[in-house]
């Protein structure tokens, strides 16, 4: 009887195991790609509608993808993945944002079609391209730190101290 149990649960086991393992194993596209990576999926389209798949990555605050509905334009790509994801700086810190807006072509190249730069400022975009399927949009945020006070009083220190030290050796 308990080797008859101890049979049955192994038979258990071994289907278990069988069901987990994929039938067929299918190609991962670039947007499935991205529903599996740190990034979200946001979907803002209705059941029915038109939709375009685009990327937005870097210093953004929601990167991912994001599904929305054709005719879509990049600015409101760029306010529905958060905007820049703005740091506290410094007042004499430069903050650099460059926009990069990239299309994908049929074989997967990918082609640059808007770039702006912005210091230390936020403005409107120059363009407001229609997004296409496979669009990827990338955010770099740059901060060059400033000088302050307290980089200049390891130097004032030193000199204070050689200055400190001639005194002592002409005496």
């Amino acid at each position: 009887m308990i080797s008859f149990v101890l049979s049955m649960r192994v038979a258990f086991f071994a289907l278990l195991a069988l069901a987990s393992v994929p039938a067929v194993s299918a190609q991962v596209f670039q947007y499935e790609r991205s529903l599996y990576s740190s990034g979200g999926y946001y979907k803002y389209t209705e059941t029915g509608d038109l939709a375009v798949r685009a990327q937005a990555w870097g210093a953004v605050r929601y990167p991912g993808l994001h599904e929305m509905p054709q005719g879509t334009r990049l600015s409101t790509l760029l306010s529905l993945a958060g905007g820049p994801n703005l740091i506290e700086r410094r007042r004499q810190d430069e903050r650099t944002l460059v926009v990069r807006f990239y299309h994908t072509g049929a074989e997967g190249e990918m082609r640059l079609v808007f770039e702006q730069s912005m210091t230390n400022e936020l403005s409107a975009l120059q363009q407001d391209p229609v997004l296409q399927e496979g669009d990827v949009l990338v955010v770099d945020s740059v901060v060059r730190l400033g000088y302050t006070w307290r980089d200049y009083v390891p130097i004032a220190s030193g000199l204070i101290s050689a200055a400190v030290l001639v005194v002592q050796l002409l005496k």
